[in-house]
């Protein structure tokens, strides 16, 4: 009997084993204003089955962006980091493994909720798909800004979608990133 008990012990733990590995939660987070990002990230989300948190703060950016194009003065009112986030982790943010993080870029620069957001929460031990509206050379720009967060991993290539991208152009670089991902898995 024990022996029996032994070898069924033995094809559970192969059959545990060999089961595929249990699929990463994903996490769309995005900011926007007056841009495309939005609508990004619901596309994102939808097409991931994924969740959508949407950073939010306790100031109204939109109106200093609406005296465009802003003088020294403003530009550094936007870089200011006297602001609040609404919610600054979002819920169960620690049962995330991937996170696809949409932003736009203000001045050169990632906008500044984006950069609070990464500031105050741990950022390791996630896979991070970054996205923003702009040229693929913009996009990559803000590796060097996102990298200084303190994560010198998980941080896939940005990428930089157009003013008003296609779903199709949406459902391509998140086959890219479904890719990205296996690949990771399978080494």
């Amino acid at each position: 009997m024990s022996r029996r008990l032994w070898i069924w012990s033995l094809v559970l733990l192969m059959l545990v084993a060999c089961s595929p590995a249990k699929p990463s939660r994903a996490l769309v987070v995005y900011y926007s204003l007056n841009d495309q990002i939005d609508s990004i990230a619901g596309i994102v989300a939808e097409e991931l089955n994924a969740d959508l948190f949407e950073i939010e703060t306790d100031r109204d950016f939109e109106k200093l962006l609406d005296h465009e194009p802003l003088d020294a003065a403003q530009i550094g009112e936007l870089r200011s980091d006297d602001f609040k986030l609404k919610q600054p982790v979002p819920d169960d943010w620690n049962t995330y493994s991937v996170v696809y993080f949409g932003f736009p870029v203000w001045y050169g620069e990632p906008a500044q909720p984006s950069q609070l957001f990464l500031m105050q929460n741990n950022l390791k031990g996630k896979t991070w798909f970054p996205f923003t509206i702009g040229s693929r050379q913009e996009a990559q720009d803000m590796l060097q800004f996102l990298n200084s967060y303190g994560l010198r991993e998980g941080w896939h290539d940005p990428k930089g979608f157009s003013e008003t991208p296609s779903r199709s152009e949406i459902r391509s670089w998140i086959d890219e990133t479904r890719a990205d991902l296996q690949a990771a898995a399978d080494s």
